[in-house]
Order: C-alpha cells, then sequence, then structure tokens
C-alpha cells in the first residue's frame, strides 16, 4: 500500500546523522516507491523514523532493475537517536530501476533525506559523445596533413611544402 502522504521541503528532525531538514517526510504505514527515469549503478540515502526504539531492521529496501526483475530485499538496522531512529543505505550495480520502501510497523512518520544515485548515459548520449570525440581525432589528423604549393618564384617553379598542424614548418623544393 502506498504512503498515504508524503511532502517534500517539510520539516523533521532536524539535524542527524543522516537526515537533515528540510527533506521528504510522511506516514510510514505504507511503502515509499522510486521510481528513476534512466537506470542507476549507484543509490543511497538516509532515512529516520520517528520512534524511541532501535528497529532491527528500521526499513527494507526492494530494488529492481530497468525491467522490473527483483534484484533482492536489502533489511537495514537503525540506530536510536532522541526521538528518532535513523540509518542509511548505499548500493553499487547492477542497474536498479526502481526502489521499494517498506517501513517498520513500530513507526509513526519517516523523514527521507540525501538521496545521491549515480545514473548511467543512456546509448543516445554515447553515441553522441563517442561521434565527437571520432570527428575530433579525424580533425586531428586532417591538420596533420601536408599541403604541397605550387609557386612561382624569380622565373622558376618551385613547390613548397606546408604543414597545417604546425604552421611554422615550411620545405621549399626547387623543380
Amino acid at each position: 500500500m502506498p504512503s498515504t502522504d508524503a511532502y517534500c521541503n517539510s520539516g523533521g528532525p532536524g539535524f542527524i546523522t543522516y537526515v537533515k531538514d528540510p527533506s521528504l517526510e510522511g506516514d510510514a504505514t505504507g511503502t515509499l516507491t522510486l521510481d528513476f527515469s534512466q537506470p542507476l549503478s549507484g543509490l543511497g540515502f538516509g532515512l529516520a523514523l520517528n520512534t524511541f526504539d532501535f528497529l532491527s531492521p528500521g526499513f527494507s529496501v526492494e530494488l529492481f532493475n530497468p525491467t522490473l526483475t527483483s534484484i533482492g530485499m536489502f533489511p537495514t538496522d537503525t540506530a536510536l537517536l532522541v526521538s528518532f531512529t535513523e540509518g542509511q543505505i548505499t548500493f553499487s550495480s547492477p542497474l536498479v530501476g526502481e526502489a521499494v520502501i517498506n517501513f517498520n510497523s513500530n513507526a509513526g512518520r519517516f523523514p527521507f533525506d540525501n538521496l545521491t544515485f549515480t545514473s548511467v548515459p543512456e546509448p543516445a548520449t554515447m553515441l553522441l559523445i563517442s561521434s565527437g570525440l571520432l570527428r575530433l581525432a579525424g580533425l586531428r589528423s586532417k591538420f596533420k596533413k601536408q599541403i604541397y604549393i605550387i609557386r612561382l618564384e624569380d622565373g622558376k617553379v618551385g613547390l613548397s611544402k606546408l604543414c597545417l598542424f604546425c604552421l611554422f614548418s615550411f620545405q621549399t623544393f626547387k623543380c
């Protein structure tokens, strides 16, 4: 069941280890689902729960790959602070498309903060970067080519060699 309420830029526990106000804050009686528009190779966040108890687990995170096949369930214990218990999760590879957070039933509310992630560039971006690098390599080799100039000097025909990569090297060949 989805959380019945969740508010961005809301108040919570103030400044604690993994969560700092403002944060995403809501009712912990449901689940919080994070859908990502592109796959992630890394994910991390802090979560606090409004309770005076140490919770084991405080929350569980089920991660799904981009085709929404479960990668696994990751239970996370929380440490007791003054009026909140909190925990942190970090995950890297394989690719994540969605994360579903289930809260311990002993918690009333949750603040969620410090979401960090590493996105995987989409194929079009990779193609654009690759083609730009290839074009730069092509321009470099183009500038390394030499140009021969035929010229007339003092009634004689001459051939000059010009290197565009280093504009100061000229060589003249007499015919």
